[in-house]
C-alpha cells in the first residue's frame, strides 16, 4: 500500500520546510554579526570578508532549498491524489493534506513577500 511512501515525502516536505527556516534565520544572524564586526572592529577587513562569505554561502543555498522544496512538495501532492480514495481516514494522509496545507500557505507568504 502507499502508506510509507506516503509518510516518508511528508517527513521530507517538513523536514525541507525546517531547512529553509534556518536558512533564513542563518542569514538574518549573519546580516547582524556583520554589522556588529564592521561597528566593534571596522579595521579588521579580513574578518569582515569572512563573515561576508559566509553569508553568501547561505544566500546560496537558499534558493536551493527552495527547489527541493518545491519539488518534495510537487511529488507529495501527487502522491496524495494518486492515493486519495485508498488512504481515505488515514492518519498519515490527514498528515500529508495538513502538510500540504502548511506549504502552501508558506508559498503564498513568500510570493506576496516578495513582491
Amino acid at each position: 500500500m502507499a502508506s510509507r511512501p506516503l509518510k516518508i515525502k511528508t517527513g521530507v516536505v517538513e523536514r525541507l520546510i525546517k531547512e529553509e527556516d534556518s536558512y533564513k534565520k542563518e542569514y538574518d544572524n549573519q546580516l547582524k554579526r556583520i554589522e556588529k564586526v564592521k561597528q566593534e572592529t571596522p579595521d579588521d577587513d579580513w574578518n569582515i570578508r569572512k563573515q561576508k562569505e559566509v553569508l553568501d554561502e547561505t544566500i546560496k543555498m537558499i534558493p536551493d532549498v527552495k527547489q527541493r522544496l518545491s519539488k518534495a512538495i510537487e511529488e507529495l501532492a501527487d502522491l496524495v491524489s494518486a492515493h486519495e480514495t485508498d488512504l481515505a481516514g488515514t492518519e498519515e494522509l490527514s498528515k500529508a493534506q495538513q502538510v500540504l496545507t502548511l506549504a502552501g500557505s508558506r508559498r503564498a507568504e513568500s510570493d506576496a513577500a516578495a513582491t
